[in-house]
């Protein structure tokens, strides 16, 4: 019997990762214009980060698991 390990979990979470990133970013963006919507904008920022640094760790685990 031939295992055969599928990448494809790891790619939906990066690629959803990225879709959030970009999402929270342009949301913050949109929340510093606002008069009064600095902590929001600092809320979504950081949400911005933290879907990034998710996408950053699915990246590496992919390009580990391509490798071998």
């Amino acid at each position: 019997m031939i295992y055969v390990r599928s990448r494809r979990p790891i790619v939906t979470i990066a690629a959803s990762a990225l879709a959030c990133t970009i999402a929270f970013g342009a949301l913050a963006l949109g929340a510093f214009q606002l008069p009064a919507g600095s902590v929001a904008a600092v809320a979504l920022g950081a949400g911005a980060a933290g879907a990034a640094g998710v996408a950053i760790w699915a990246a590496v685990r992919l390009r580990e698991t391509g490798m071998h």
